[in-house]
């Protein structure tokens, strides 16, 4: 009772007042267990009242609807909220106001209290500057200060002509301490003016926010809570992004995701011993911008449990979410150093507290080490195997291979057409054929295989220069007089458009042309361990990547590729979209770890792919119905793969079975 009576808590981001109401009922629950006839917290009041009238203040009290006051006393000394939005604040304290009159007697009602400095209306983000010259001048009379403190307190409970009487005291003081403090500079007059012209009892947005100087909480929070903003930096503009690209966040990314900024000023908020619990959404523990938060969490926290919730936890819900819970870590020598419970939701559950409990319990694994890396949560065979794949593997970003994507036209309707069109225009001029290539979609690439679609792509390039020099120019469309009529019937689309080249009949600039007459490995972004080799001249359209090299033998590439092993690997690493995971992304298929072995180890990989390729070569293949022949031949490259990573029959039944 007596660490509940010192406890600070913040909301640094409130909206409706959800988590601070939420923290205020498990206080009163935890009471209502420990003291149920409020015996304790009697005495506890008595005793902080002078000797010669405590008796008087228990006779008060016990007139007194205690459950009322006692309330009362936690909403006054422990719960603090601030929002950036003034209608956010006020239903916040219309939240409060409610819960306490639910507590009060019909027969003994008392006037509501101010929450004026409980909820306040700034922006969290933003700190007073870091060279606090200014503030700390302004500060230093303590004895001006100690008068805020106790207008704070009177003010919290104040009536009509007390209330107007504490506001005037108020604004007379933070006049006093602006004309008694010294002014280094017009930048440290600005900061001053900003502390003395905020107004508490006019609910504006603040442009900062100062706890000591709002709440008069002097050495930082043991707890703050929320559930931040999502919203990117770099929407409407960049607009956000530019607002806090100068405020000093470790964790800024021009990429990010506004909700990291609070992570990061929640931990500074914090006392030395402090805790944070944040739901948000979970894409910072795989995501590229969610590197520097990572970074941030492993030197300046220490994580406590990290719960990644699924796609159905909450229906309402736009983004996957996950829980954090970390304590502020300034002792560097304990970096680095983490005892924390993770725990995956990989199954829908019962919308029962004590469920999500119990799952957690029984599911949840020990971390001890973080890195700027992904952040998986893994059970210890599953890390095993993880480890034992980057020990053997080389990532796809330092092979010598080159990956990108497919054609942007801009206006597929005009550039994409069939065979049939196809042969109209070649009927009409046959110099179409020159300019005339096949395209490969994501749906027509399976595994080995590609269900070509009868579609072609005008391939109107702007010129380009080969590897060996050899000078392209660019597609003339005068020259081709039949696929030019087919394009100015489209004029007005194709004209407009933003993928354009040189001229409207032009596709836009592609570094990597010669790439497509390259034999390359091709896949769809959306379709998940199918990969499909190919030799001819082709292009691939915007949704879909080829891998090409002029060192690297290819069918080597594909077979691991296509194995069990690695898209086991990427599962376990990839991003998770809306509740779909996507391991075809380039940002995560890069990372996939392919051991770099010798041609003679690589001819046993290359000589199945030569089998497999020459039975989905034939006329009568179908990609649904899968023939005997071809199972089998995987399945041995798959053991082959096993083998070359060196796991044994236990984790290869993790990998098989998964």
């Amino acid at each position: 009772m007596e660490a509940l009576d010192e406890l600070k808590i913040l909301d640094p981001a409130c909206g409706s007042g959800a988590f601070p109401m939420g923290i205020l009922q498990k206080i009163v629950g935890i009471l209502e267990k420990i003291d149920p006839d409020n015996t304790i917290y009697l005495e506890q009041v008595v005793c902080q009242n002078p000797p010669e009238i405590q008796e008087t203040v228990r006779k008060y009290l016990l007139k007194k609807n205690l459950n009322y006051v006692r309330k009362l006393g936690i909403i006054q000394k422990s719960i603090f909220g601030v929002d950036i939005q003034e209608m956010a604040v006020e239903i916040s304290r219309l939240r409060f106001f409610l819960s306490l009159v639910v507590d009060e007697k019909v027969e003994d009602i008392e006037p509501l209290p101010n929450l004026d400095f409980k909820f306040v209306c700034a922006n969290s983000l933003i700190d007073l500057p870091e060279n606090k010259e200014v503030q700390t001048n302004m500060f230093d009379d303590e004895e001006k200060i100690n008068e805020l403190e106790k207008i704070r307190e009177k003010y919290f409970t104040a009536h009509s002509s007390e209330k107007d009487d504490l506001k005037k005291k108020f604004k007379k003081i933070q006049d006093e301490l602006w004309s008694g403090s010294c002014l280094f500079s017009i930048e440290h007059k600005k900061k001053s003016f900003e502390l003395v012209k905020w107004d508490p009892f006019e609910n504006h947005s603040a442009s900062f926010f100062d706890p000591k100087w709002m709440f008069g909480v002097k050495n930082g929070f043991d707890i703050v809570i929320g559930n931040p903003p999502y919203v990117q930096l770099q929407k409407n503009g960049g607009e956000l992004g530019k607002m806090y690209a100068s405020e000093n966040f470790e964790s800024f990314a021009k990429t990010g995701d506004i909700y990291a900024l609070f992570y990061e000023r929640g931990n500074q908020l914090l006392n030395n011993s402090g805790n944070l619990c944040f739901i948000t959404s979970n894409k910072w523990m795989r995501a590229g911008y969610g590197e520097k938060m990572r970074k941030y969490f492993i030197e300046n926290t220490s994580p406590k449990l990290l719960i990644d919730l699924g796609p159905d936890v909450f229906e309402t819900a736009t983004v996957d979410t996950n829980i954090l819970l970390f304590t502020k870590n300034n002792n560097t020598t304990e970096k680095n150093n983490f005892d924390c419970k993770a725990c995956t939701i990989k199954e829908k559950l019962e919308k029962k507290e004590h469920i999500l409990k119990k799952y957690i319990f029984k599911n949840s694994v020990q971390l001890t080490s973080f890195t700027n890396e992904a952040w998986i949560i893994l059970n210890p065979a599953e890390q095993a195997i993880k480890e034992k794949i980057e020990k053997v593997g080389t990532p796809l970003k330092d092979w010598d291979i080159k990956i990108n994507y497919g054609i942007k036209t801009g206006y597929n309707e005009a550039f994409i057409i069939d065979g049939k069109k196809k042969d109209e225009f070649i009927a009409k001029d046959s110099k179409s054929v020159e300019i005339i290539k096949p395209i490969l979609r994501g749906k027509d690439i399976k595994r080995y295989y590609a269900d070509f679609a009868d579609k072609f792509l005008i391939a109107s390039h702007n010129g380009y220069k080969k590897a060996n020099g050899e000078k392209v120019e660019a597609v003339n469309m005068k020259n081709y007089p039949a696929i030019k009529e087919w394009l100015d019937s489209h004029w007005e689309k194709i004209s407009k458009r933003g993928d354009k080249g040189k001229t409207p009949y032009n596709l836009r600039n592609c570094a990597y042309q010669e790439e497509f007459e390259k034999e390359k490995i091709v896949y769809g972004q959306f379709r998940e361990g199918s990969y499909h080799f190919i030799k001819e001249y082709s292009f691939l359209s915007s949704n879909e990547y080829m891998i090409t090299s002029n060192l690297v033998n290819l069918k080597y590439l594909i077979a691991l590729m296509n194995s069990k092993l690695p898209y086991y690997y990427l599962q376990m690493i990839a991003n998770n979209l809306g509740g779909k995971t996507s391991i075809s992304q380039k940002s995560i298929l890069i990372k996939t770890p392919i051991p770099q072995v010798p041609e003679t180890q690589q001819k046993p990989f290359i000589d199945l792919v030569d089998k497999i390729l020459e039975i989905t070569s034939r006329e009568d293949y179908d990609s649904k119905n899968l023939p005997a022949e071809q199972t089998e031949l995987e399945k041995q490259i798959d053991e082959m793969v096993f083998e070359l990573y060196g796991l044994n029959e236990e984790e290869r039944e993790t990998i098989l079975s998964s």
